[in-house]
């Protein structure tokens, strides 16, 4: 058993927050209706960058042995909320360099912005990694206020199952690793080579593996469970 167990190994990848910074700049121009003093100031993305660091492994996949790419950041949605979580406004980041082309005028007020690259993550799926951020900004009477770089990463959890070449030669080809998180799970099957990506559920999580086998010559069986505790 202490062989078997030697050569099974899983990878799990946690997700990853950033968060942009913001700058203060003189005010923006002057309203010919203007509110009452002190109640709003201005939200500019021209100095904003938009950046992703992605899963290279995954992609080259997909890729099928051509270079890489990043995702595109352009069709990422951005969401921004109000200090009582309502909504602002919703988009396409490219909508959104395109309708900010002119700061928009915000009442005075803590902002998050949330970016991600689809607006639902599945609750487990093979080869499909989300990415996103989430930063913080504050509006200040009568200023501009200018967020300066977005980092998104992986939000959800990626997981992959090796075997040695040693250890899968001796299993039978119907020997197969299962993966749960919570009461979704995915089986890695001995030749898969695939990574699987699951939903979060908190901010840590417990990854349950149970392997269930047989060896090919003896048809033995080989059984084996794990749990992997704070996975992020």
């Amino acid at each position: 058993m202490k062989t078997f167990t030697k050569f099974l190994t899983m990878l799990a990848v946690a997700a990853l927050f950033a968060t942009g910074c913001v700058n203060e700049e003189p005010p923006y121009k002057e309203d010919p209706n203007p509110e009452p003093a002190g109640t709003t100031g201005y939200l500019s993305i021209g100095n904003l960058s938009m950046t992703v660091v992605y899963d290279e492994t995954q992609a080259a996949r997909i890729a099928s042995g051509t270079r890489a790419t990043a995702p595109d950041v352009d069709s990422f949605i951005v969401e921004i909320l109000d200090a009582d979580n309502a909504q602002v406004l919703k988009m396409t980041y490219a909508k959104l360099k395109e309708q900010l082309k002119t700061p928009m005028e915000l009442k005075v007020g803590a902002y998050r912005m949330e970016v991600r690259s689809e607006d639902t993550m599945p609750d487990a799926a093979w080869e499909h990694p989300v990415y996103g951020a989430t930063s913080d900004f504050t509006i200040t009477k009568a200023q501009t206020t200018s967020p300066e770089e977005v980092v998104c990463t992986l939000q959800n959890i990626k997981v992959s199952v090796e075997y040695s070449s040693e250890l899968a030669d001796m299993l039978a080809d119907t020997s197969k690793a299962t993966v749960s998180l919570g009461d979704t799970s995915l089986d890695f099957l001995k030749t898969e080579t695939r990574a699987a990506y699951f939903k979060p559920q908190a901010l840590e999580n417990t990854l349950d593996f149970v392997f269930d086998g047989t060896f090919a010559d003896t048809d033995v069986p080989a059984k084996f469970s794990k749990q992997i505790t704070g996975v992020k």
